[in-house]
């Protein structure tokens, strides 16, 4: 009976896991078992369950409840790392400066957050194991909970993509029973996975605010409000599931106001997604995307009769067209193109000559060069363009 009796404890935990608590029942009954205040960290370090409930998030998630965004009682994106890193229970401070113990709380591979306990030792070893065991067990529950909904929201994110066969209130319905409203400024954004973490990136989208259709290692949905914010931190939440050690990559299209430009906002996002991978920068919007931005939203006819009308005697000689980017690049300097592409100067300078005589053009006039740079530009969005695959809208 005694035997029994020490086991208690532990056991509770864990069985209410089993019956369908939530974290928030299980951190109460932890605190009542250990006597110290207790609190889930989620990944990006935002208190994401605690008896008092996990405080103030910008908006209500389609498929589940989110992390608070204020870090107030939780921990540095770092310090969450780092208690992953240990393995194990690690003293530390928290974002107050209040000293606690750090246990990594994981579900399988997908990080799930950090339990925090005040005080600078361990409690009992059992009791800690079991905690983590039963968050763990709860988190993938309502990971499970949250892909039902989350299926719902795949279909309406579809229809936005690509144009739906619905009447348009019917659609606005649909977003409306997930919070949007499609009447008021919002913005196509896209996401993609680099790295090997697939579960931990498959659970981490089911928690986006706003509905999500999910391929692989893409993901889309709308971002409202302060777009560039938004998308910012959305990529932090992604970025601090998944781990440090693994890529995610966000962008939006531009910000439209009604139903019928939606799918003009996905397509910019997903060709800036190319963009954003090819050129390794991690966030990327239509106003950090200069020139691109302006070319995707032109009728590829107009583009494409731009590229041939400027560049067509090139289009067959790829080494033209890259030393002749280059060029532009480097302001003029041979020495740089030489370094940028592996080759000697005088090959440089005959390659320039070439160009010159096949286009027939004055290549020290700026407005020639401008000219040029725009039509590589769009030349190299265009191979994206049907590489992708891309709908034309």
């Amino acid at each position: 009976m005694g035997e029994q009796q020490d086991q208690e404890p532990h056991e509770a935990l864990v069985k209410l896991a089993l019956e369908g608590g939530s974290l928030e029942e299980i951190i109460r009954r932890l605190e009542s078992i250990a006597g110290r205040t207790a609190v889930l960290a989620a990944a990006h370090g935002g208190i994401l369950a605690s008896t008092s409930g996990p405080g103030p998030a910008a908006s209500r998630p389609a498929s589940g409840e989110p992390a608070s965004d204020s870090l107030a009682g939780g921990l540095t994106a770092s310090d969450v790392a780092l208690v992953h890193s240990n393995g194990r229970p690690t003293p530390l401070e928290n974002i107050d400066g209040v000293a606690v113990i750090g246990m990594p709380i994981a579900a399988g591979r997908r990080r799930v957050g950090v339990l925090l306990l005040d005080g600078h030792t361990p409690p009992d070893e059992d009791l800690l194991s079991s905690a983590a065991l039963a968050l763990a067990i709860a988190a993938a529950r309502r990971d499970a909970e949250a892909a039902v909904v989350a299926e719902q929201a795949t279909w309406l994110v579809s229809e936005l993509r690509y144009g739906s066969p619905r009447e348009p209130p019917l659609v606005r319905r649909s977003a409306e029973r997930f919070g949007l409203n499609l009447d008021q400024p919002h913005a196509a954004a896209a996401f993609r996975h680099a790295g090997d973490n697939e579960s931990s990136w498959n659970a981490a989208i089911r928690w986006i605010e706003t509905p999500t259709e999910q391929r692989g290692d893409t993901a889309w949905t709308l971002v409202t409000g302060d777009c560039h914010a938004e998308l910012s931190r959305i990529r932090d939440r992604l970025a601090g599931i998944v781990g440090r050690a693994d890529r995610v990559v966000a962008v939006c299209g531009s910000v439209v106001t009604s139903i019928d430009q939606t799918s003009r906002s996905f397509r910019e996002a997903e060709l800036l997604l190319e963009l954003a991978v090819d050129r390794c920068v991690d966030l990327l919007t239509p106003a950090m995307s200069g020139i691109d931005t302006l070319l995707i939203a032109l009728d590829p006819r107009h583009v494409h009769r731009f590229i041939q009308d400027t560049l067509a005697p090139l289009l067959d000689y790829p080494p033209l067209i890259d030393t002749l980017e280059a060029w532009l690049d480097a302001e003029g300097s041979r020495a740089a193109v030489a370094d940028a592409l592996f080759v000697h100067r005088n090959t440089v300078g005959y390659r320039l000559k070439r160009i010159q005589e096949i286009l027939a053009a004055d290549l020290q006039d700026p407005r020639v060069r401008l000219r040029l740079r725009t039509a590589i530009a769009a030349h190299r969005l265009s191979g994206m363009i049907s590489a992708q695959g891309a709908p034309q809208h």
